[in-house]
């Protein structure tokens, strides 16, 4: 699989770092360097450049690694640089990042996983509770796992975790999701 890393600059991203015309690039840097033949990860000076793109409500910065990486777990953030030299680059987590990463703010992926044919649904011994004998835990799924999951999928960890929840009772999962801001859903 190859990763596609796109930053939708027409969001308020970058609104604290500088206004669009000040930036001169962006660059994907993480643990995922060393599988495309680099030679260091986490280095800006080798780090793919992320290309711009004009939108009708700003602008849009994506990258698509040109082969395949092995399946993993994969931490990274944006590297920042600017046309006014004096600003100094920034680095920068994704907010949109589909999962955090292990340490510093990092966003990650997940390449892999299970195709759908492969997953194999059972229904429940004794079926289905009835809502009112629930007892949901609300699971936020990055802040759940932070401290324990290290570089595995945060799916795993929480598979990890699931005697631990049936010992307090509970009995259901709700995920809490976000939007694209971050925000609670």
């Amino acid at each position: 699989m190859r990763l596609h890393f796109i930053n939708y600059r027409l969001l308020p991203l970058f609104s604290a770092l500088a206004a669009s015309s000040n930036i001169q690039s962006i660059q994907v840097c993480g643990d995922f360097q060393k599988a495309l033949g680099q030679p260091n990860n986490w280095n800006p000076a080798t780090a793919p450049t992320m290309t711009r793109h004009d939108h009708d409500e700003g602008e849009i910065w994506s990258y698509q690694t040109p082969e395949e990486i092995p399946q993993g777990f994969y931490q990274y953030k944006y590297f920042v640089t600017f046309k006014d030299t004096t600003e100094p680059p920034r680095w920068v987590s994704d907010p949109f990042a589909r999962y955090g990463g292990e340490n510093n703010m990092n966003a990650a992926v997940v390449v892999g996983g299970s195709r759908p044919e492969n997953n194999q649904v059972v229904s429940l011994s004794g079926g289905r509770k009835p809502v009112r004998d629930l007892v949901i835990y609300e699971l936020m799924i990055d802040d759940f796992t932070a401290e324990f999951r290290g570089v595995r999928a945060p799916l795993d960890a929480v598979t990890d975790k699931i005697d631990y929840l049936k010992g307090l009772g509970v009995n259901a999962i709700s995920r809490i999701f976000h939007d694209r801001g971050g925000q609670v859903c």
